[in-house]
């Protein structure tokens, strides 16, 4: 037993003294069991484009193509009893004349309802993993787990299975 203590302890020794020269490094994992002492939500954002109906009144002109030919035809039988000139030119010019007078008289704006589609840009929160703190002998850890339903599959106090890692420079 007393060779065995020595034989360690040596061992140890020599391992402590070469890690120094030769920056030796070991690692291992072992699974252990810890008990959940934490949970936290991480919470993500998502995005999505919802259509909506957006409607406004607006003021359309209106043009009444019956009083603008009524003008021009009243305005060419004007323009055709003038005096002095060509009778033609007088014509044309009481048709543009009469023309323009029953086109001032015809035009008239109504309020029109339009509508049209647009899309909006919702954002909204999503838990998507929970940060859980495991007490592992004496030290806590973190992990992250994904979520089932927005919820975390372990609860506080719960004991769990955890890979831990060692390091030893």
């Amino acid at each position: 037993m007393i060779k065995t203590v020595i034989k360690i302890v040596a061992l140890s020794a020599l391992l402590t003294a070469c890690s120094h020269s030769l920056s030796l490094s070991v690692r291992a994992a072992e699974r252990v069991t810890g008990t959940v002492v934490g949970i936290q939500p991480i919470y993500s954002t998502r995005h999505e484009n919802v259509p909506e109906l957006v409607c406004n009144n607006v003021q359309v002109p209106v043009v009444n193509n019956e009083k603008l030919l009524q003008g021009a035809i009243i305005g060419g039988i004007i323009g055709n009893s003038l005096r002095g000139g060509s009778k033609v030119r007088n014509r044309n010019t009481g048709a543009i004349l009469g023309a323009i007078i029953g086109a001032n008289q015809s035009s008239y704006t109504r309020v029109e309802n339009r509508c049209r589609t647009v899309n909006r840009r919702n954002s909204y929160q999503v838990i998507e993993q929970y940060w859980l703190d495991i007490r592992v002998h004496g030290t806590t850890i973190r992990r992250s787990v994904y979520a089932n339903n927005n919820r975390p599959n372990v609860r506080i106090g719960q004991q769990i299975d955890v890979m831990v890692n060692y390091s030893v420079n």
